[in-house]
């Protein structure tokens, strides 16, 4: 291909964030990414980026995530990524049910551990998912208990809103006259 990772990435990224569905772009970048032989041309955004692209427009593509994964695993170093970008892979992962337990490791937990001063609220909310999912769904090891707590709070005290598909719901079956 002629585009390069950012550019790849970006794509995928703005179809996503736009609520634009396009099964057959997701799937034709993904196939494209898996097909490169690594992935160290794309920086640590990038990775993150695409990742979470992918969850958000639920477009299913596990190949992808695997190769992902295992490119962060033989970086071997979190501090290359951001908080958010952190928060974001976790999320993304869980969002897509997709079990990456190299990734997932001790040094993951502690790095998070470690920056637990620097992320937003939404960060926290995708951590406290994130952390739901290891601990039940996985079995795994999740967060430590004080920033799991904090994480909790957070996602506890978020306000909800309807997304546009639950309107869209809640509006037809008042319409067949179900309230």
């Amino acid at each position: 291909t002629s585009f390069k990772p950012q550019a790849l990435s970006n794509i995928v990224w703005a179809y996503a964030t736009a609520n634009e569905q396009h099964m057959e772009l997701f799937n034709k970048i993904g196939d494209e990414i898996v097909a490169m032989n690594d992935l160290k041309s794309f920086k640590p955004q990038n990775l993150a980026n695409t990742v979470w692209a992918y969850a958000t427009a639920n477009e299913q593509h596990p190949d992808l995530f695997k190769k992902v994964a295992d490119e962060i695993v033989a970086m071997d170093e979190w501090k290359s990524f951001d908080s958010q970008a952190l928060s974001n892979i976790a999320w993304a992962y869980t969002v897509a049910n997709l079990d990456a337990s190299s990734l997932f490791d001790s040094a993951f937990r502690q790095e998070l551990l470690n920056r637990q001063n620097e992320f937003i609220d939404e960060n926290l909310r995708q951590l406290y998912q994130w952390h739901l999912w290891q601990t039940k769904e996985k079995s795994n090891d999740g967060l430590p208990d004080s920033f799991r707590d904090k994480c909790k709070q957070i996602f506890s005290s978020a306000d909800t809103r309807s997304s546009a598909l639950q309107k869209d719901v809640v509006s037809e079956l008042k319409s067949i006259g179900l309230h």
